[in-house]
């Protein structure tokens, strides 16, 4: 995992913070949660009806407009246990994000995420783990902003964010390969907005670890 650049992307995104900064959503990372925990304690209060939040278009087309956001919110978690320490995991990466770039760029990826996540699960006509993926970005984007962090597994063992990380990738990647080709791109258009964001730190990182072996294998070539 790496540190996020900021150049050119944030620079991109500073530009268009002066046209359309209005859209920013100061402590959007609470509005999130609350909405994740509001809709939890619903499903856990009408199980039946649980299925009314999730994304079906027909649905939608009949007039049921809340599940075109409603299934954003949905928390993968039944137990009270889980499901409360992945909203606080999520209000920690979502201030941690929030105080790293500010309040625009964190609803600008929010958004493409959203929007992503909605695009792919109208692409394969109905309820997906789009939201799901989506709502992972966040933790991604957290990890790579801040590999080093270490969370305490079990509450015993300290283990840094960024091999959590790459276990999520590995969990993402299987994903795609089990799954038929449309289902694939829905994924990866869930995932959008890391990519937009985070792309080009990516490949940075790795031409300059390219860059860093050719230069050593040619001091080795030159010292033999």
């Amino acid at each position: 995992m790496v540190c996020y650049s900021p150049a050119p992307t944030m620079n991109f995104i500073n530009r268009l913070e002066r046209s359309i900064g209005w859209m920013a959503v100061g402590h959007l990372p609470i509005y999130i949660v609350t909405a994740q925990a509001l809709l939890y304690v619903w499903s856990m209060m009408n199980p039946e009806s649980s299925s009314l939040l999730l994304m079906d278009p027909l649905a939608v087309q009949e007039g049921e407009y809340w599940r075109l956001l409603t299934f954003l919110f949905i928390v993968p978690f039944q137990n009270v246990i889980f499901t409360f320490f992945y909203l606080y995991f999520q209000y920690l990466c979502g201030v941690a994000l929030e105080e790293e770039w500010g309040s625009f760029p964190l609803t600008l990826f929010y958004l493409i995420g959203a929007l992503g996540a909605l695009a792919g699960s109208l692409l394969v006509g109905g309820n997906t783990n789009g939201a799901f993926y989506f709502n992972e970005t966040i933790f991604l984007a957290f990890a790579a902003l801040f590999p080093n962090f270490s969370l305490l597994l079990f509450f015993v063992l300290p283990i840094k964010i960024k091999w959590i990380a790459w276990f999520t990738w590995a969990r993402i990647l299987w994903g795609l390969y089990e799954v038929p080709i449309l289902w694939k791109w829905a994924i990866l258009i869930s995932l959008a907005n890391y990519f937009l964001f985070f792309s080009k730190a990516h490949f940075d990182q790795v031409r300059n670890r390219i860059r860093i072996y050719r230069h050593r294998k040619r001091l080795k070539d030159f010292e033999s």
